[in-house]
């Protein structure tokens, strides 16, 4: 294990070795699998995010999960490793980020077992099919569809969440690598679960990697666009909450309407 890349993992995908400070709930992610412990599980979490419903709550930890998948890519594309994040490997926590700040859901790993890539393109490529098909098909596929039964919100929406957290990822990981070896790993491996994973592994009919990127006027810049959401996140399922400008479910007047506030605010703010 190496200590930056370790400390990386637990910054930006919540993947660490030792038990965080103040944890609240921890539980073994095995126990997830049983419904009466992901009601807990749940209901533990939506007073912390103010959810109006379970849609909420389910969105949000389902997009907490999800950081997993990310946090593994970076492993496959930039150190050319697998770590086992298999569920008897995982504890599932909820903790405070830091001393009175939110509260984020992390995932400590019981071993820190690394696998390094074959040297072979054919073999890597094998390797690359492995190591995610089982991420997503045993860790994440469980987790996710236990939460659906518990809390009636479809899977497919959870599964939705993907496209834009990856898209955000792979963007700022190919600004920051530098090495083009790594580059075109990023650029291979992102292929890979856009264009050849199997959407069987997680039970689904469609491959939720291969949507079509829609885009809409930039919220503050009418000379740019910004990436309209895959899926609605259901943050306005929070108290006081409203649709986000990137939320699918929007109307288009609406987001113009809301558009024309923000900038009327922005100028009024530097008048």
């Amino acid at each position: 294990m190496k200590k930056e890349y370790a400390d990386l993992l637990d910054e930006m995908f919540n993947i660490h070795l030792l038990e965080p400070k103040g944890a609240y709930c921890s539980m073994p992610a095995t126990d997830l699998l049983n419904e009466g412990y992901m009601r807990k599980f749940i209901d533990q979490y939506a007073p912390l995010i103010k959810a109006l419903d379970d849609t909420a709550t389910t969105a949000y930890l389902a997009s907490w999960f999800l950081a997993m998948a990310i946090g593994l890519q970076y492993m496959v594309s930039v150190q050319n490793k697998a770590l086992d994040l298999s569920l008897t490997n995982v504890i599932i926590h909820m903790s405070p980020k830091s001393e009175g700040s939110y509260t984020r859901i992390s995932f400590q790993l019981r071993s820190w077992t690394e696998t390094e890539a074959p040297e072979s393109d054919e073999k890597r490529q094998e390797w690359r099919k492995d190591v995610l098909s089982r991420l997503y098909g045993e860790t994440l596929r469980p987790l996710l569809e236990c939460m659906s039964v518990v809390s009636g919100f479809n899977v497919g929406q959870m599964w939705g969440q993907l496209p834009t957290k990856f898209h955000y990822f792979i963007e700022n990981l190919m600004e920051q690598t530098t090495n083009s070896e790594e580059k075109q790993r990023v650029i291979d491996d992102y292929h890979f679960l856009q264009h050849e994973f199997s959407p069987s592994v997680i039970g689904r009919s469609k491959n939720p990697f291969d949507v079509k990127v829609r885009f809409i006027e930039h919220i503050e810049d009418p000379t740019k666009q910004m990436r309209m959401k895959n899926v609605c996140c259901r943050y306005f399922r929070t108290e006081g909450a409203q649709y986000c400008y990137t939320c699918p479910l929007m109307k288009e007047e609406d987001r113009a309407a809301r558009r024309t506030k923000h900038r009327a605010e922005i100028i009024q703010a530097n008048a």
